[in-house]
């Protein structure tokens, strides 16, 4: 993917070496939405990020939904998130347009 002058990315600087994105909508509902968060950092494998779920009230901003960590299961326990294939091609469009900043 190519970035064309009509393509934005906003970026927030976070400390010296960096950078959040905006984040790459996968699944968007009126009021819940699964982004995956992507960051720009300055080393040898500039690209990372999480997935996260999001929900609004109606005119409101997106906000995380950020519940229990992996830390908290147990033994026997887990979780699945399955991405469809417009989904993965949001996902990889996204990243790679983020990787040629």
């Amino acid at each position: 993917m190519v970035l064309t002058p009509s393509d934005r990315i906003e970026t927030t600087s976070v400390s010296v070496d960096v950078v959040e994105t905006d984040p790459i909508v996968l699944r968007e509902g009126d009021t819940r939405r699964l982004v995956f968060l992507p960051t720009i950092v300055e080393r040898e494998q500039p690209l990372r990020g999480c997935f996260v779920y999001q929900r609004r009230a109606k005119g409101g901003d997106w906000e995380d939904i950020r519940g229990e960590s992996f830390n908290s299961l147990k033994s026997g326990e887990g979780w699945v998130l399955e991405l469809r294939t417009m989904e993965i091609t949001a996902l990889m469009d996204g990243l790679l347009a983020r990787k040629q900043l």
